[in-house]
């Protein structure tokens, strides 16, 4: 039931928020993400850039996965929930050397 809530609580605020096109370019000012906006982000990440996104405080198991592709270092200091999905799918991000 809590999960229920949870994903109907993101699509509440997803349909609020910027398209990927409107990001700021303070990536660490980003509060919620969506599985487009991380798609964008990480491509529009030259090479081995660093992705700073502290201002996340959760991430779903769909941006964890995008996130993942991101061929460099990843900054997710804020992020204090995310479920065993999302853990799994960030573990598979390589990090740089």
């Amino acid at each position: 039931m809590r999960w229920e809530i949870l994903g109907t609580l993101i699509l509440a605020i997803s349909a609020s928020i910027a398209s990927a096109d409107e990001l700021p370019s303070d990536t660490n000012s980003i509060q919620t993400l969506t599985v487009e906006q991380a798609e964008e982000l990480v491509s529009s990440a030259s090479g081995r850039q660093s992705l700073n996104l502290n201002g996340l405080t959760m991430l779903s198991p769909g941006v964890a996965a995008v996130l993942a592709k991101h061929s460099g270092s990843l900054f997710l200091n804020g992020v204090v929930e995310m479920s065993v999905d999302a853990e799994r799918a960030l573990a598979k991000h390589d990090l740089p050397p």
